[in-house]
Parts: structure tokens; sequence; C-alpha cells
């Protein structure tokens, strides 16, 4: 009875989710180029929600056992997918500006909002974790979003973290200390 219960929730997790248009993608890339990355995030209306990575614009590394543990990304957002995805309001609803560069604000004053803005994300272990500590900060992962252009090295868009590695690397066979997949 149990093991038929979770397996009706798991079901009506995925099928709420986007993660049947997202595998084709992670299939083809692993069986083409050998190697995949699928991020599977907490989402508030459908439970999970998942992204593929396309090849070339990610990077991986794995610990001493093999198993991925890191995870670094370039890519791409308009400035108005910036203040959407990244952009605390103020009291008064407008943007709070201080995680963005001055280049964001003045293209955003300006009506530019389909400016593209480069930005990484890195996910790697934890060297501050803290399983007692209750924030973000402290978790097993953490994850950072900036603005790969900005010369404020404290400046992060997001700062948090994961209990788990939240992304999965299929890898269709490793050759000795490789990351990446090969054949």
């Amino acid at each position: 009875d149990w093991l038929h219960l979770v397996g009706q929730r798991q079901a009506m997790v995925y099928a709420r989710s986007n993660i049947y248009n997202i595998l084709p993608t992670i299939y083809g890339d692993t069986g083409v180029f050998a190697t995949g990355a699928l991020l599977i995030e907490e989402d508030f209306d459908t439970v999970i929600h998942t992204a593929s990575f396309p090849i070339g614009s990610y990077m991986i590394g794995k610990d001493h056992r093999g198993v991925v543990n890191t995870f670094f990304r370039e890519f791409r957002l308009t400035v108005r997918q910036l203040v959407l995805k990244f952009g605390k309001q103020d009291q008064n609803g407008k943007p709070d500006w201080s995680n963005f560069s001055e280049r964001v604000k003045v293209a955003w004053d300006n009506g530019n909002y389909e400016t593209w803005i480069e930005v990484c994300h890195a996910i790697s272990p934890n060297p501050e974790y803290n399983p007692k500590a209750a924030n973000s900060k402290n978790k097993k992962f953490e994850s950072c979003y900036y603005e790969k252009a900005c010369s404020d090295d404290q400046k992060y868009l997001r700062e948090s973290g994961y209990d788990y590695f939240p992304v999965l690397c299929p890898r269709w066979e490793t050759t000795g200390d490789d990351v990446y997949g090969t054949n």
C-alpha cells in the first residue's frame, strides 16, 4: 500500500512538472555527447521545475568517488528577465537595485528591457556547511548567481543553497579520471 501511494504521488509530481518535456533533450545529449545535465528545483506551483542545458554551456566537476558535485554554467538573460527573476521589490513596488550592476539599472531606466546580460550560476559543495543552521547559505551545496561582467565580486544576484546536489548529470561512460562521458 505504501509503495503504491508513493508511486501515485511521484507520478502526480511528474505530471504537474515539465520533466516529460525536458527528458528527451537529456536522453539525446547523453546519447550523442555522452553527457547531459538536468537541474531539478522546487517550485511553488508545480512542486518541481526542471531545466536542461545545451552542451558546451556548462562545466561539471566530481568528488574523489567520481560523483558529480560541482556545476557551473554561463547563460544570457534580458534585462527584463533578470529583473523579474532576481529583482526584489521595495515598499513602493519598484525593483531593489542592490543586487544588480549599474549597467542593468541604466538599461532598465532607459527602457532597454531586451538588452542581453551575461549571467553565471555556480553550484558546489559548501565549505561552510552547517547542518544545524536553518538558513540557505549553510546548506550542503551552495548556489550563486552573478552577472559575469560585474566588477563587484561581492554582488550576487542570488546566493542560496541546497540540501542535495540538484543537478543530475548522466554520463554514458567515463574513462579513468575523466569528468565528462566518453564513447
